[in-house]
């Protein structure tokens, strides 16, 4: 049975919609190391054909950035940012544009 942690959730809204971009790590069958969910989420939806499944977390964190970029172009607004707990909280670093 597959598991999965929290590493970073950053929520957005344009008018009436809404988005999430979200970071997990799961954890269970066929998983061996660590490996990186990135989930869109619109209006608490999960668009799975935008979900990524990766070991490579600089990759991961590439596809994130570039979406920040997207979201402040077509005028979306930030509304909440929470990170995971415990020792996944260290992963947070690479999904954390004040960062740069």
């Amino acid at each position: 049975m597959e598991t999965t942690e929290l590493v970073m959730r950053r929520e957005y809204s344009k008018g009436d919609q809404r988005l999430a971009l979200v970071v997990r790590v799961p954890s269970g069958d066929g998983i061996d190391g660590v490996v990186f969910r990135y989930e869109t989420w619109v209006n608490n939806v999960e668009d799975t054909g935008k979900r990524i499944d990766s070991g490579d977390v600089y990759y991961l964190s590439r596809v994130f950035y570039g979406k920040l970029i997207d979201l402040y172009h077509e005028g979306w607004k930030r509304e909440n940012v929470k990170d995971g707990e415990g020792k996944l909280k260290e992963h947070a670093r690479f999904f954390d544009p004040s960062m740069l």
